[in-house]
């Protein structure tokens, strides 16, 4: 990632276009579906059971990963440590729920 990362695109484009009409809607939604899919196809390979949930919640951590350049934060959070200690001992414990089931 460049020193000059601005958060995700695709947020920051949503951000700007007020009609939820417009054309690149459709694009942002279809690209944050696929990251979605994405993520159910590598929580079910790891064989987590409720993979709808976890990779939804694994969606939500992306989302907040990529969110502190719009509040001042870390320049670049893909390479901050605490993201990814975030996410692992999060899918460690849903893991360790879906074994004990």
């Amino acid at each position: 990632m460049a020193d000059d990362f601005r958060g995700c695109s695709f947020v920051n484009a949503a951000a700007e276009l007020a009609d939820l009409d417009h054309p690149a809607r459709a694009v942002i939604s279809e690209h944050k579906a696929s990251v979605r899919d994405q993520l159910e196809t590598v929580t079910t390979t790891a064989g987590y059971a409720s993979t709808g949930e976890v990779a939804e919640e694994c969606f939500l951590l992306l989302e907040g990963l990529s969110s502190p350049p719009h509040s001042g934060a870390t320049p670049n959070p893909y390479n901050g440590l605490a993201g990814l200690h975030c996410a692992s001992g999060h899918l460690r414990h849903s893991r360790k729920a879906v074994l004990r089931n």
